[in-house]
């Protein structure tokens, strides 16, 4: 699991149980899942995973666990050692971009994780929901448009500008339903 948020973990208790295999996550992950169901994982074995453990095989090289947190404090992503491919979760999506919520998210770590794999330089990215691409243009892409962002929240900022403000000049005519999702990104600009 890359993370604990419902789309990503949703029925992969009983998928689990039904292929006869373990379930592979954080620790952090693990606990915010039991936080919000303590039964969800009663007949699963889990194996916890760590920065660096390696999971298995992908064409005789070993493929490596990577802590990228930033969309989620627990978020994992995975590549084999000639970073042929990078597994990112949600580090980024294939068509806007991802949610970095106050509660579970944190700005200037999802900044340090887009650096990270950026540096990295894998081949191609997967993201959770979207297509595989080549290179990281997306991820520099997504990185610019967050430190662009991050300046225009700053700029309102110092013009004492609220929340509201912020939301209304940064996404004017925005759908109802992605106000509240538009506001966490603002929030976590400002914390």
């Amino acid at each position: 699991l890359t993370h604990q948020h419902p789309d990503h973990y949703q029925f992969s208790n009983k998928l689990a149980l039904d292929l006869k295999v373990p379930l592979y996550m954080s620790a952090k992950c693990r606990d915010r899942i039991l936080r919000k169901d303590k039964d969800y994982f009663n007949d699963n074995e889990i194996h916890i995973l760590r920065e660096g453990d390696v999971i298995g095989t992908w064409l005789t090289e070993d493929v490596i666990v990577y802590e990228t947190p930033g969309h989620d404090e627990s978020q994992l992503s995975l590549a084999p050692t000639s970073l042929r491919w990078f597994i990112v979760g949600d580090l980024f999506q294939g068509r806007g971009t991802v949610v970095i919520g106050t509660d579970e998210g944190d700005m200037a770590a999802y900044f340090k994780s887009l650096k990270r794999v950026i540096s990295l330089g894998p081949a191609c990215v997967i993201p959770s929901h979207g297509i595989p691409l080549g290179g990281v243009v997306q991820l520099e892409l997504t990185l610019s448009h967050r430190i662009a962002r991050e300046q225009q929240v700053l700029d309102l900022a110092l013009k004492k500008m609220d929340e509201s403000q912020m939301l209304n000049m940064i996404y004017p005519g925005l759908d109802e339903k992605a106000r509240p999702l538009a506001r966490e990104n603002i929030r976590s600009h400002l914390k």
